[in-house]
């Protein structure tokens, strides 16, 4: 899909290849989103959790203020920090939730490939500043 060939100078073709990308992308992000919704998948989260914590210890011991950045997906809002917001605060990790800042229901938080739009990164962008003011640790 990335290299040019005949194709690119046939609009037809072109949107034919883009439709079929598109499709192709939405089966595989629901291949990976169960119809029953998201279980929490406990053996994937516990070791989430694990590797959190370790991050969180390494940070510190090397003088560093860990921060996680909890990135929703759309229409997955609050997500995250249900299965994670509990370890984060019991362990003092600072973590930002994209869902907080820009709801992933809005389709106008994000642009058609699936990223935030500028301005709600400038936000996520400040709220991680404003964290990292706030700290006690300084580099």
């Amino acid at each position: 899909m990335m290299s040019a060939d005949f194709a690119d100078h046939s609009v037809l073709l072109r949107m034919l290849r883009r439709a079929w990308g598109q499709r192709a992308l939405r089966n595989r992000t629901a291949s990976l989103h169960p119809e029953a919704g998201f279980d929490g998948a406990p053996e994937l989260t516990a070791v989430l959790r694990s590797i959190l914590i370790d991050f969180a210890r390494r940070a510190r011991a090397a003088g560093q203020l860990p921060i996680v950045v909890l990135i929703e997906e759309r229409g997955y809002g609050g997500v995250l920090p249900a299965l994670l917001g509990s370890t984060l605060r019991e362990n003092q990790i600072e973590f930002v939730a994209t869902g907080d800042i820009a709801s992933t229901d809005n389709p106008h938080n994000f642009v058609p490939d699936g990223h935030f739009t500028s301005p709600v990164f400038v936000e996520i962008a400040r709220t991680i500043l404003h964290i990292i003011n706030r700290s006690s640790i300084v580099n």
